[in-house]
């Protein structure tokens, strides 16, 4: 049910923070869906976490996506495609069983988990970031990550698209 499937992914969630070095987690913002539902996320937070800093869902994604030293996507939605396009260091975290790819996208999913950017589980993305974290771009920057970006982006994202070229030809 969808109610079991929330409670797992916020257990992941918490999952994810627990694994990070206290340092880290000392620096990382946790953004709540801006409509709560009644799921109390806010206390849910605070209990696990009394001193996290939350954002309720109400500041601009693209301000705090900008901000980030790394930017962290739990679920398949257009936020990592948004930071990819601004070149933000990237890691992307789902149980697959609760967002499940097209087979037409998994070979590009499999190509960003070889290079660190997509994760399966939460302690594998907290372990890469863990790793990363001291010089992001070494790792952001190297030629493996930044052809597997070209290439799913190219497929996905349209970010160097010359649009006037492309209404032209049509």
């Amino acid at each position: 049910t969808q109610s079991s499937q929330w409670l797992d992914y916020l257990e992941d969630q918490f999952l994810f923070v627990k694994s990070l070095p206290k340092i880290l987690q000392d620096l990382l913002t946790v953004r709540l869906f801006p409509i709560d539902y009644g799921w109390e996320q806010e206390k849910r937070w605070m209990d696990q976490f009394p001193d996290i800093v939350l954002d309720l869902g109400k500041k601009d994604i693209k301000e705090l996506i900008a901000k980030s030293r790394i930017y962290i996507s739990t679920y398949n939605a257009g936020t990592y495609l948004q930071a990819f396009s601004m070149d933000i260091p990237t890691v992307i975290f789902w149980n697959p069983k609760h967002w499940e790819l097209r087979d037409s996208s998994k070979l590009y999913f499999d190509d960003l988990k070889k290079v660190g950017i997509f994760h399966n589980n939460p302690q594998s993305a907290a372990i890469h970031i863990s790793e990363v974290w001291d010089d992001v771009n070494i790792w952001w920057k190297s030629k493996s990550v930044r052809k597997t970006l070209e290439k799913f982006n190219n497929q996905f994202s349209n970010i160097n698209c010359d649009i006037l070229s492309n209404i032209e030809s049509e």
